[in-house]
């Protein structure tokens, strides 16, 4: 019951958040895909480029939810203290972290599903939704922003202070961005 009414909480939370979410994710979606599948062509790049960058772009939109969601964590645990009031309630600390990676997760899936329509918008012909296997890409969202939701838990846990969260974005966020294929395939730069 408490993790129902948690996560019901969590998603109310959520709900006032999701207008300021879009207009955030169309500013820097937009942005990409416009240099990545416009401006790059002048410069040499492929016509493909702007597609296969859109790819990335929504794991990265997922991934950097992390950021939020662990600013959120340890600056909730830094001043008011919430998280430490839910874990010291006799219901089970693994239901209260279960219900913070469930929301957490519910925030990236919401992410990357924003970004989809801006990209088609954006890139026109280029891209056909036709072209995606549905079962795959929604499998790849709800995974990618499961980890995501756990890792902002772990890194939470890591994390002493909110001034140590740079440290984390320039030291773990960022290297996951770059070295896992956002400007690359994984074929060109693995194999």
């Amino acid at each position: 019951m408490i993790f129902w009414q948690l996560l019901k909480s969590d998603l109310i939370i959520l709900k006032n958040k999701i207008p300021g979410k879009i207009i955030d994710l169309l500013v820097w979606a937009a942005t990409v895909i416009v240099i990545g599948g416009y401006v790059m062509q002048a410069f040499g790049v492929g016509r493909s480029f702007g597609l296969f960058q859109s790819a990335g772009l929504i794991v990265a939109c997922i991934s950097f939810e992390l950021y939020g969601n662990l600013f959120e964590l340890v600056s909730d645990m830094e001043n008011t203290g919430y998280m430490k009031y839910l874990l010291s309630l006799p219901h089970g600390n693994l239901k209260i972290i279960c219900t913070k990676v469930l929301t957490y997760t519910i925030h990236g899936i919401i992410s990357g599903l924003i970004v989809l329509p801006i990209i088609k918008l954006i890139l026109l012909d280029q891209f056909s939704l036709l072209s995606i296997n549905y079962f795959k890409f929604a499998l790849t969202i709800i995974l990618t922003s499961l980890f995501f939701g756990w890792f902002a838990i772990f890194l939470a846990c890591r994390v002493r202070s909110v001034d140590q969260i740079r440290s984390v974005q320039v030291r773990i966020i960022f290297p996951l961005w770059f070295f896992f294929c956002y400007n690359f395939s994984f074929k060109i730069a693995y194999f």
